[in-house]
C-alpha cells in the first residue's frame, strides 16, 4: 500500500492524526528507554561490542542536542511493517503494546528506519504530516532523531541476543564487512525477527551502529547538530 503516492500520503496523515489525538499514559521517552537498555546491559556485565561501544559514545552529542527540542504527543513507537494493515480501504495500526505519551519525530524516524523509503518517498511522507515543506528545525529534529530510531534499536537487538544467558558469536563480523541497513531490510522482507536466530540480531545490532556511525560522519548530521545546539525549539 505504501509503495503508492496515495497510499504514503494516507499515511503520513494518519500519523498526522494520531499525534494530534487524545493523550495516552505517560511512560519514558525514547532516550530514557536507551539509557534503561544500556544501564541492563552494563548491570548484567553483558560484553557490548566495540563497534556499538563506539555508536554509544557518539550518540551522546545527539541526546545533549535533543533533549530541548523533545516534545509529547500520543505515539504507537513501534511503526514497522508488521503492524501496518490495508483492508482495501483503509490503513490499520496493530500492536499498541508499546504506545504511550512519546516523541512524535521518533514515531515518524522509526517508520523512516523500518520501512526505508528513498529519499523522495520520504519527503512525500513528511509534506503529507506536516501538510507542508518541512523547515530546517523539522528537518534538524529528524536528522539527529534518525539516530535515536538506531540507537534505540541496536540496543533492543543487543540485549534480545543477550537474553537467557546468552553469548556474542565467537567471531563478530568487521565493520566493512557488515551489509547496509537497506540491504538487510530488503532481505529481511516481510519476516519476522522471532524467527531469526541469536546471531542474527547481534549482526542487527551492529548494523545499526555502523549506519549510524556513518550517518555521524555525513556533512548533514552536523549542520543538524550545529543547528539544534545553538536554536531554541519554535514558540
Amino acid at each position: 500500500m505504501l509503495d503508492t503516492d496515495d497510499g504514503l500520503e494516507r499515511f503520513g496523515e494518519m500519523l498526522r492524526r494520531l499525534h494530534a489525538g487524545p493523550a495516552f499514559p505517560v511512560f519514558m521517552d525514547g532516550l530514557q528507554m536507551i539509557h534503561g537498555g544500556v544501564g541492563a546491559l552494563r548491570g548484567a556485565r553483558f560484553p557490548i561490542p566495540e563497534l556499538i561501544e563506539t555508536f554509544l559514545t557518539r550518540f551522546e552529542a545527539v541526546q545533549a542536542a535533543l533533549r530541548p527540542h523533545l516534545t509529547l504527543a500520543p505515539c504507537h513507537n513501534d511503526l514497522n511493517p508488521n503492524n501496518l494493515l490495508f483492508d482495501g480501504a483503509r490503513l490499520w495500526l496493530i500492536d499498541w503494546e508499546t504506545a504511550c505519551m512519546g516523541e512524535p519525530f521518533l514515531d515518524l524516524t522509526t517508520a523512516m528506519l523500518w520501512f526505508d523509503f528513498p529519499p523522495a518517498r520520504e519527503e512525500l511522507l513528511l509534506r503529507a504530516y506536516w501538510g507542508a515543506e518541512p523547515t530546517a528545525w523539522q528537518r534538524a529534529r529528524l536528522e539527529l532523531m534518525r539516530q535515536v530510531s538506531r540507537c534505540f534499536y541496536a540496543v533492543v537487538f543487543l540485549l534480545l541476543a543477550l537474553q537467557n544467558g546468552q553469548q556474542p558469536p565467537a567471531t563478530l563480523p568487521r565493520r566493512e564487512e557488515l551489509p547496509s541497513w537497506s540491504e538487510t531490510r530488503r532481505a529481511l522482507g516481510t519476516g519476522t525477527l522471532a524467527a531469526q536466530g541469536v546471531e542474527y540480531r547481534f549482526q542487527l545490532s551492529l548494523i545499526l551502529a555502523r549506519d549510524g556511525l556513518e550517518a555521524m560522519e555525513q556533512p548533514e548530521f552536523a549542520r543538524a547538530l550545529q543547528l539544534l545546539e545553538m536554536a531554541l525549539p519554535p514558540g
